[in-house]
């Protein structure tokens, strides 16, 4: 329960705090990850398997503020919540020099229907448009078995993010 408590104060205090601002080093947006994933894992014990893979070429570049963890969330709420044996995500993040490459892939029960997209990916893909237009790619794959996220941004070296309010 401590451990519990912790994970979800640093996430509070980081949606309430620290993305307060236009942009953050793309490193917090891995930190807030991590603690959410290991959040997630306290509640479903060895039923999960999560592959976190990050190479980042540099930890400072700036990012939009929670521009990646609702994809995450999604992963569990929409796949692993759901599915009744072994559930699995795979996430990799990579930065190099001015591009986010983010790829996210979860098990999911056959017997699910199709996802059909709520508010949070409508509010993502708003947040995509006015933060970074015509600079990122968004593709969303689903299959009776899993659904797949790739988001490619491209920063630009001389623009700061400014994220609108919406």
């Amino acid at each position: 329960t401590p451990e519990a408590v912790l994970k979800l104060s640093k996430l509070m205090r980081y949606m309430i705090y620290e993305c307060d601002t236009d942009s953050v080093p793309i490193n917090n947006e891995v930190k807030i990850i991590r603690d959410y994933i290991d959040l997630e894992k306290l509640r479903y014990d060895e039923r999960l398997q999560v592959n976190f893979n990050v190479n980042i070429d540099d930890p400072n570049k700036q990012i939009a503020p929670l521009i990646l963890l609702p994809f995450v969330e999604n992963s569990f709420k929409h796949g692993v919540s759901i599915e009744r044996n072994e559930a699995k995500i795979d996430i990799d993040l990579s930065l190099e020099k001015n591009d986010v490459n983010f790829k996210i892939k979860n098990s999911k029960s056959p017997d699910k229907p199709t996802h059909v997209p709520g508010k949070g990916l409508a509010n993502v893909r708003r947040l995509l448009e006015l933060t970074y237009p015509q600079n990122h790619e968004l593709i969303i794959e689903e299959s009776d078995c899993s659904y797949a996220v790739q988001l490619k941004i491209k920063i630009k070296e001389d623009e700061v993010v400014a994220v609108h309010n919406y």
